[in-house]
């Protein structure tokens, strides 16, 4: 199929990863600014906003876990087959999380696919520049 979609999508940063069972986890920044600076090497990504400000926040969606696995996450330790941990930035370093559903949660579910919002903010009247730094380890 070719020709123009009346949708888009722009992922600059995805983590994926095989979980429990064989199947694929991911965790997909959902940029809210005009400009990002992503720093990556084996098992570590480094996301900063060069524009952004006390305002700017950092969204990821967040796959949800395998059947039989942990139905909710509240935070990171939560996650099937994959350690994600915040090293370092200028962000509040525990995310605002939200489930996005077919049939309910806080959002909407994107494209059929239900995922964890997870959301870092700036503390405020924070002059710093918006930065976030992760590592990843396969569990």
């Amino acid at each position: 199929m070719s020709g123009y979609f009346s949708y888009s999508w722009f992922s600059p940063s995805v983590v994926q990863w095989a979980r429990s069972d064989e199947s694929i986890g991911y965790f997909s920044l959902y940029p809210t600014e005009t400009a990002l600076k992503a720093d990556v090497a084996p098992y570590t990504l480094n996301l900063t906003y060069p524009l952004g400000n006390s305002s700017s926040t950092f969204t990821f969606a967040l796959a949800t876990n395998p059947l039989g696995q942990k139905r909710d996450i509240t935070g990171f330790d939560d996650v099937d087959g994959l350690k994600i941990e915040v090293v370092g930035g200028t962000v509040d370093p525990i995310p605002q999380i939200s489930f996005c559903g077919l049939l309910g949660g806080s959002c909407e579910a994107i494209h059929n696919f239900e995922f964890w919002n997870i959301t870092f903010g700036m503390p405020p009247d924070s002059s710093d520049v918006p930065q976030v730094q992760f590592t990843f380890e396969q569990r």
